[in-house]
């Protein structure tokens, strides 16, 4: 463009040629004209290929915007002032887009911005006329915004959409240079960079520009008087010569006057897809034709590129989401029309992040990859396999003779996946989880599908993966209620209803209450007080569990130092750990600050860790401990004897005491094996120079025998139930006279 103006009096600025501009733009008679079909085609291909609600093919004259053609609103035109595709004209680039129009002080205060339309994205293509002049633009506009833009792919083919409807309005203007007379016609074709081909009623080309020289290979002097059906494949001539000799008679034909998408052949004799605008015009009584001509061999493989991306997954090549829920309603209204089965599984990779963390993405992608060409070689050929998440597949088994193929289809899969991946040189298992969902049994519409099988796949994980499960009507009974359940838990957090019971912890010599384990209590405002056993396992897979976590810890420490400031015998108080307090970060840190806020001795905090946490989470728990222990914070190793520690654990992890589980203590004086375990914990504590405290002792039979084989402490309803804050205050000072606060 020669350059840009501010005119004082107008808000927006202007092209510097916009005199010949404007000019140029009503020499071509197209303003306030019709609907035509033509133009509606191309805006309608716009919102298509870029996924947009609004298409515009916008033409700027002195004062306002009209749209020549448009979809996704019913506006005829609007002012120049609020028009992006002013901007739009002014530019170099093929295309302008603005991601977010909010963010842009261009558009920000635009009332189609601000306003009720709240429009957001705008990408345009300016219309350049073969004079250099921009008549308009065509552009999309998106009510969301795309910070992303778009990609250079839909920004060529954005530009080519904009030269298809520079050559619709170069066709009208052809068609009446026909009627101005030849030589003003060749004028104007000379200068096109597109094929433009005249031909009389004969069929003979008439006219031939330079364009059509180097797209066909035919020199106009070879090409002028010879047949126009040379330039159509051979196997396309018949129809091709139908259609021409209705037209010289005057019939109707549906191919003029609009831009279809055909065929060509070159001199070479190589056939290529070719975009073309036909028209007609009479002249001394016989018809006249013209065709624009473009080859469009890259554009169609770029928009067949467009459409593998829009329905398959980059990395695996299967079908992605939306091409299984297109298959999907497809076989919902083929089960409904003529009673066919079929099963939706839901496939999902188990322990797949782990592979991730410790070998990289690039080996998470090809065992993805891998894990893709095992299921598509599990099924049948007609099957649909998709990829509809990270390490989530989905099989659509079309035409089930019953529940049984698919259960067999799924333990196949099962197996297939069990396999070992060999990655890097290393043998990794993953194994899988499947949730089945029948058709039309468990639903008839697509999202209701879905959604059983993912709650199959949910029972199917919770049940210890590795098998397959079938929707029931249960699951959703029992997932509402684990829903209100998080939704009652998250209430609970923010207003409070969580508090502490606590649990005496005595010294088996002489029965002193030594230490105190808090122990969570919700009190739910209409089923009362509920013990750990009615809301902990939810809690702990929430995104609260961290959260709650550090509320006990703080409401622990506040309570051990009002004992103590109380004057109260010095005693230890006990918190329970989670996974979730380890994986958030910062734990040592935030323990510092608790107990810098509470005024708590180290001394008189021990946190307790249980066994199988603590070994599977190893690499996220040793430093933190090891931080805390060395401020002279204990650590307890709660439930052992229920997991697999070995010596070398308790070696190697900054223990201070081990607590022998409840289930070992309960079979003492039985046929069990259970007091062999708890003598043999004892001996092992003693040997590694660590303190032994064994649960749930409920009588002095187990007492007794505890006793006699050295075990330090006791937990358990023989010495006392949880019990509130000042039940445990009652009892301290039952026990003995208060000694001064060693704070």
């Amino acid at each position: 463009m020669p350059g840009v103006t501010q005119s004082t009096a107008r808000p927006y600025p202007l092209p510097a040629d916009e005199a010949g501009r404007l000019a140029e733009l009503r020499r071509y008679d197209i303003l306030d004209t019709p609907q035509e079909e033509d133009f509606d085609h191309l805006v309608l291909l716009a919102s298509k290929l870029l996924r947009a609600p609004v298409a515009l093919i916008s033409l700027i004259e002195d004062e306002r915007q009209w749209f020549k053609a448009k979809v996704g609103t019913d506006i005829p035109e609007v002012s120049r002032e609020v028009s992006f595709c002013t901007h739009a004209i002014l530019r170099e680039a093929p295309v302008m887009v603005v991601p977010d129009a909010r963010l842009d002080p261009r558009f920000s205060a635009n009332p189609i911005v601000a306003g009720p339309l709240n429009v957001r994205f705008y990408a345009g293509a300016p219309l350049t006329a073969p004079s250099g002049h921009r008549l308009g633009a065509l552009c999309v506009h998106d009510f969301e915004a795309r910070p992303e833009g778009i990609d250079p792919e839909e920004e060529r083919l954005l530009a080519a959409l904009a030269r298809a409807v520079v050559d619709r309005i170069e066709l009208r203007r052809t068609t009446a240079a026909h009627r101005a007379g030849q030589e003003r016609f060749e004028r104007i074709t000379a200068t096109s960079p597109d094929a433009i081909v005249c031909a009389d009623s004969d069929g003979r080309i008439t006219s031939w520009n330079a364009a059509a020289e180097a797209l066909f290979g035919y020199a106009a002097g070879d090409a002028v008087g010879r047949p126009l059906a040379m330039l159509v494949p051979e196997a396309k001539r018949g129809r091709h010569e139908a259609g021409f000799a209705r037209a010289v008679a005057g019939e109707p034909v549906p191919a003029v006057g609009r831009t279809l998408e055909l065929e060509a052949l070159g001199r070479d004799g190589r056939a290529f897809q070719a975009e073309i605008s036909l028209s007609t015009w009479r002249e001394g009584g016989k018809a006249g034709f013209g065709a624009i001509i473009r080859d469009i061999t890259e554009r169609k493989a770029a928009e067949a590129r467009l459409l593998h991306l829009a329905h398959y997954d980059t990395l695996t090549g299967l079908a992605n989401r939306e091409h299984l829920r297109r298959a999907l309603r497809r076989t919902v209204e083929a089960a409904t029309r003529h009673a066919r089965s079929s099963a939706l599984l839901l496939v999902d990779l188990d322990h797949f992040k782990n592979v991730n963390d410790s070998l990289g993405h690039a080996a998470g992608d090809a065992l993805l990859a891998e894990a893709a060409g095992r299921l598509r070689g599990g099924v049948r050929e007609r099957d649909v396999v998709a990829r509809i998440g990270g390490d989530e597949f989905a099989v659509l088994l079309d035409g089930l003779e019953g529940a049984d193929t698919a259960a067999a289809v799924a333990a196949k899969l099962i197996v297939a996946l069990g396999e070992p991946f060999i990655l890097e040189g290393r043998r990794v298992h993953v194994g899988v989880s499947v949730g089945v969902a029948l058709c039309p049994h468990d639903g008839d519409a697509v999202d209701t599908l879905m959604a059983n099988a993912d709650l199959a796949l949910y029972r199917a994980k919770k049940e210890g993966r590795g098998r397959y499960q079938f929707f029931d009507p249960n699951l959703r009974v029992a997932v509402e209620a684990r829903r209100r359940l998080d939704l009652e838990l998250r209430r609970a957090v923010a207003e409070e209803e969580f508090l502490l019971h606590y649990q005496p912890q005595v010294r088996l010599d002489d029965g002193a209450v030594v230490g105190v384990e808090a122990l969570l209590r919700w009190n739910h405002p209409e089923r009362g007080l509920l013990s750990p056993g009615a809301f902990l396992p939810a809690l702990e897979e929430s995104s609260l569990a961290a959260q709650a976590g550090s509320w006990v810890l703080r409401a622990a420490c506040l309570q051990a130092r009002a004992w103590l400031d109380a004057g109260l015998p010095p005693l230890r108080v006990g918190v329970n750990l989670s996974a979730a307090q380890f994986h958030s970060g910062g734990l040592a840190s935030q323990v510092e600050r608790i107990l810098v806020e509470t005024g708590l001795p180290p001394e008189r905090l021990e946190l307790e860790i249980t066994e199988n946490i603590l070994l599977k989470h190893e690499s996220q728990i040793i430093e933190p401990l090891r931080r805390l222990r060395r401020l002279g914070i204990g650590v307890a190793f709660d439930d052992f004897g229920t997991g697999f520690a070995s010596l070398s654990h308790l070696r190697r992890f900054p223990i201070d005491r081990i607590k022998i589980d409840r289930s070992f203590i309960a079979d003492i004086g039985g046929k069990a094996d259970g007091g062999t375990i708890a003598r043999s914990v004892v001996g092992l504590g003693k040997s590694l120079g660590l303190q032994v405290i064994a649960e749930g002792i409920e009588d002095e039979d187990q007492a007794g025998f505890l006793r006699l084989h050295g075990c330090d402490e006791a937990q358990g309803y023989l010495y006392g139930r949880p019990m509130p804050p000042e039940d445990i205050e009652r009892r301290l000072r039952g026990q003995r006279s208060p000694v001064p606060n060693d704070a």
